[in-house]
């Protein structure tokens, strides 16, 4: 379920968003994991969105694929002493953006517009909406983990391997340079969902739009669609979107007809 047309993905997505300042880190002292061994936590709120759940998967399994630790995701009153904490969310699910005085800062970012600090006291990775939170998850899984997505599925990823990963003290901001940063994906599956290629998209911050609402009828893809922001645009090929899962095969063909 790969995309056979991706050379235009590996150029565009870079050219869809803005950045408010260049990204540069101070010196690299903050420890996210030694020697294999984790120095880290996600904190998340445990009633964070969907997209911002994603954001925490995607890091604790990237921060793997690249040194080999396991970082847990606790809440916020679980945080272990003596660890660095990483923040993941909006104004509205985790209280470090007033910690760390981003509050202004935050609110002025568009809806999937992104804000990363870190510092002695952890790193935040902030968004005005969950959106933005999972894009600046990926941003920071790509500019500091060194991670590549070149093409949809595992045999287009790049992930370095380091044993030790540690960070600067750093503040980036950065809002979309394009309102719409999608592919149009018609007619390239025939009855079976892209999820590689939705991932992939994301990934590289663009959008996922789909016609398809069949693909959703499962509580899998249903899952994977709230994931990643999904929107369901209209036209196509869709009346079965309108006919219930619980009519039989035959009562499907007389509505066919």
């Amino acid at each position: 379920n790969s995309l056979g047309i991706v050379g235009l993905g590996i150029v565009a997505p870079s050219t869809f968003w803005g950045a408010s300042q260049a990204w540069a880190q101070g010196q690299q002292n903050l420890l996210l994991v030694r020697d294999g061994q984790t120095r880290c936590v996600i904190v998340l709120d445990k009633n964070a969105a969907p997209q911002e759940k994603r954001a925490a998967d995607e890091l604790r399994t990237y921060i793997k694929k690249v040194s080999g630790a396991d970082v847990s995701v606790v809440a916020n009153e679980q945080i272990p002493p003596s660890v660095f904490p990483i923040w993941l969310g909006t104004s509205t699910s985790t209280s470090a953006i007033a910690k760390f005085g981003l509050t202004s800062k935050v609110n002025d970012l568009s809806e999937e517009g992104f804000l990363i600090k870190a510092d002695k006291r952890g790193l935040v990775v902030a968004g005005k909406a969950p959106m933005g939170v999972l894009y600046g998850a990926y941003t920071f899984i790509e500019n500091v983990l060194g991670v590549r997505w070149l093409m949809p599925g595992e045999d287009g990823e790049f992930v370095p391997q380091k044993s030790t990963v540690a960070i600067g003290g750093m503040e980036n901001r950065q809002n979309p340079a394009f309102a719409t940063r999608t592919l149009v994906l018609t007619c390239t599956n025939i009855n079976a969902p892209l999820n590689d290629t939705w991932n992939w998209m994301v990934r590289n911050k663009m959008q996922v739009n789909t016609g398809y609402k069949p693909f959703w009828g499962n509580e899998k893809g249903a899952e994977q669609m709230d994931e990643l922001g999904a929107v369901i645009t209209g036209g196509g090929h869709t009346l079965a979107a309108f006919v219930p899962d619980r009519w039989s095969a035959p009562s499907r063909r007389r509505f066919s007809r």
